[in-house]
């Protein structure tokens, strides 16, 4: 791919690793044309994510990247009631405001793994604080992380809930890869490509207004126990819910009122899933891919995956309800950070 990347439509910023003790103005960058001598130092999932919004809305793209592998949520924060944040944002994003930017893609939470849900108050804090400092509010959407076999205990499926309660916050969204791990031993999927183009999906449906866009894999909604099963309902099925790879559905588990949990057959009828157990005559609650090497099957008319979910005490919301259209426009920049 990068030796065919000559697209003189597409313009790249690619802004260098600094931390400062303050807000900076100046920044050690310049605007440079997508060729394939200067993607190879960009981000890739930003420049996979704006070929694709380049391509389908035929329009010219500016891409800024501001990313430290490797960093937690906070130093890319603003301080409330401040202009002034942490380090990566005073050095590396603050130099930038207030450029007219169209949104935000945010690849980023390996390092926070720890915080499990209050994830989401430290995601908020964070894009209410970039709003702020923009005066706008800002399209921002980001990747749930992958499933990687050096988490410990619960810590994955916690952040999970975290970063899916995270769609409350109003014009946001979130691209699920928990299908594109090839090795769950290295915490870098591989996969680019996809990610980008995932990403791509919720801002030509939510920021570009493509009414007839796909841009979500199912998430969990509802459950109600029918006898010795439970139905599990989702929102964004597309119309349809199937099996990646034509396999019964995996990753499901399901217990009574004592909590122990039983590997569960899962059964599609129309946009539900019907789960049960021989083990669990009176079942009281289910899980779906809550471990940290997930790799679930269950996926939407469109070919996008579930989200892992469980639904005893669930916090992660849906975003059926919590999402809202961004009026379409033409292109400006995109900026990502973290990792």
């Amino acid at each position: 791919m990068i030796r065919t990347a000559k697209f003189p439509a597409i313009r790249l910023f690619l802004i260098p690793k600094v931390q400062k003790g303050a807000p900076d103005r100046n920044v050690n960058a310049s605007w440079k044309v997508c060729t394939p001598q200067t993607v190879p130092s960009f981000s890739a999932v930003l420049y996979y994510f704006g070929l694709k919004l380049q391509t389908d809305l035929k329009v010219p793209m500016g891409l800024i990247a501001s990313s430290w592998g490797g960093s937690r949520i906070e130093p890319w924060t603003v301080h409330a009631n401040s202009n002034a944040g942490g380090g990566m944002y005073n050095g590396m994003i603050a130099p930038i405001v207030p450029f007219a930017i169209k949104g935000a893609i945010w690849y980023q939470g390996e390092s926070n793994v720890g915080n499990g849900l209050g994830y989401h108050d430290l995601k908020k804090n964070l894009v209410e604080g970039w709003r702020r400092v923009w005066k706008q509010e800002l399209p921002f959407y980001y990747v749930q992380i992958a499933p990687w076999s050096g988490y410990g205990g619960g810590q994955l499926p916690a952040l999970w809930e975290g970063q899916t309660k995270s769609l409350t916050i109003p014009d946001t969204g979130m691209a699920v890869i928990t299908d594109l791990v090839d090795n769950v031993g290295d915490i870098h999927p591989r996969m680019k490509l996809e990610v980008g183009r995932r990403l791509a999906l919720w801002a030509l449906a939510r920021t570009y207004g493509k009414k007839k866009v796909v841009f979500s894999g199912p998430l969990y909604k509802s459950m109600e126990v029918d006898g010795g099963r439970i139905r599990l309902h989702f929102a964004h099925t597309a119309g349809k819910l199937g099996s990646r790879d034509g396999k019964p559905l995996s990753e499901f588990q399901i217990a009574g009122s004592d909590g122990q949990f039983y590997p569960a057959k899962a059964l599609i009828d129309k946009e539900t899933v019907v789960v049960s157990a021989a083990e669990v005559q009176s079942p009281t609650q289910v899980r779906f891919g809550w471990h940290k090497l997930a790799n679930p099957n269950l996926i939407n008319k469109a070919m996008l995956p579930a989200s892992p979910f469980k639904t005893d005490n669930w916090s992660g919301g849906t975003a059926e309800e919590h999402v809202s259209s961004a009026p379409g426009s033409s292109s400006s920049g995109k900026t990502t950070s973290g990792k």
